[in-house]
């Protein structure tokens, strides 16, 4: 029987999405394309499980914006 502490880490298919969409964040982030990260940091810290990562998604998502504003000729390249 599985205790409480891993019923949380099952590896559902909710998990591995908002995962996988916080990989993509990341890439855009490091291609300096903040604009289209807090995008896709948005749809992660809606679909993120746990509070603790709703709450770094979100702050991902204030630190893109905030680059965003401050680098507008690196916003659009591709």
């Amino acid at each position: 029987m599985k205790t409480e502490s891993e019923l949380s880490f099952d590896g559902g298919c909710e998990d591995n999405q908002h995962r996988r969409r916080g990989q993509v964040a990341v890439r855009l982030e490091l291609a300096g394309l903040f604009d289209r990260a807090v995008r896709v940091w948005h749809r992660v810290a809606k679909q993120a499980p746990r509070a603790d990562w709703r709450a770094y998604s979100e702050a991902r998502v204030v630190y893109c914006r905030r680059q965003a504003r401050a680098l507008p000729d690196r916003r659009t390249r591709r």
